[in-house]
């Protein structure tokens, strides 16, 4: 268990491990899907990383905002295909009773945003509701299948079209595998980033595409073979640069984790840790509070520690040590 510990001493704060015979009350196992109990805890608490279909923001938290954001665009961006630009709306059938082809599109579009939706929904759900795990990616991969086939079948009247379609296609199935690997590999960072920079890489070739499609250029003329031959070259392009991007930002976050010593540096020799610092000088309680005042459901309880007597914090966290000099605080 991670126990935050207040000392008494000019306000310490760290983290510590705990560990503790096993009882009745305390060793029950937790499912790890209740949103409101996980976005409780303090962000400052080391936890393994586990994928999730979305992620809180951070200066909210406790709201499922994404998926909240994702509900409420896809029914726009159906609202918009379906009705905008149109007496009404845009209707299935011809008056002479055959579908209305030039329709087709804008029904093939709301059914993408459609899937997307009921992503989200699922995602709602999830957040009040526990879910098998892996639910909320598997409706994702659903979604990202249902936009799969609807674009890959779209019209293509000339070889610029078609290869622009079918390059964008080929992300979306890279989308469909990174989705569902995650349910088999819950803790696997590189996965998440992987979905993370190949939804990226969709939205930015989705915005070129309709540059080179909808935008007077003479550059990308739908009969010329010189720009079936560039759009290779401006596809990897993108491909290079969010890698580059992703890159970076993980650099640039890992020296603002070493400067603010969240994390050590590789260059920095890490010191033996004492016998002394695995185990508490004095007597120690551990004390629940269940914040939702739900008694008998632990899943939003928060942890506090008794301690009576001298506790050493010895280099936990990076924070409790300077130059490896030992500190003992008055609990």
């Amino acid at each position: 268990i991670d126990i935050h510990l207040r000392t008494g001493a000019g306000g310490v704060h760290a983290y510590l491990p705990l560990h503790t015979p096993t009882s009745s009350s305390s060793s029950t196992k937790h499912p790890s899907s209740n949103r409101a109990s996980s976005s409780h805890r303090s962000s400052g608490r080391s936890e393994p990383f586990r994928s999730r279909a979305w992620y809180p923001w951070p200066y909210c938290p406790a709201r499922p905002l994404e998926p909240i954001l994702l509900v409420l665009l896809c029914l726009l961006g159906v609202f918009i295909e379906l009705f905008i630009g149109n007496r009404g709306w845009r209707p299935l059938y011809k008056s002479d009773g055959h579908f209305a082809d030039a329709h087709a599109n804008n029904w093939q579009h709301a059914l993408m945003y459609a899937g997307f939706a009921v992503s989200g929904v699922v995602e709602l759900i999830g957040y009040f509701t526990p879910l098998p795990p892996g639910t909320e990616q598997g409706f994702l991969s659903l979604a990202f299948l249902v936009e799969t086939l609807l674009m890959g079948t779209h019209t293509k009247p000339n070889a610029l079209d078609q290869l622009v379609h079918t390059l964008l296609t080929g992300i979306m199935i890279a989308c469909i595998v990174a989705s569902a690997a995650e349910i088999a590999a819950p803790r696997s960072l590189l996965l998440a980033l992987l979905r993370a920079m190949l939804v990226l890489f969709q939205g930015t070739w989705f915005w070129h595409v309709g540059a080179i499609m909808f935008k007077d250029s003479m550059a990308w003329d739908m009969n010329d073979m010189g720009g079936v031959m560039l759009v290779p070259v401006v596809f990897c392009l993108h491909m290079v640069l969010i890698c580059l991007g992703t890159l970076s930002v993980y650099l640039i976050m890992r020296w603002l984790y070493v400067r603010h010593g969240i994390i050590s540096s590789p260059a920095e020799p890490s010191q033996p840790r004492p016998a002394s610092s695995k185990s508490f000088t004095g007597s120690h309680a551990i004390v629940g509070h269940d914040v939702f005042g739900r008694t008998g459901h632990h899943d939003s309880a928060d942890w506090d520690v008794v301690l009576d007597g001298q506790l050493e914090l010895t280099d936990v966290c990076g924070s409790s040590t300077d130059a490896g000099v030992r500190r003992s605080y008055a609990a």
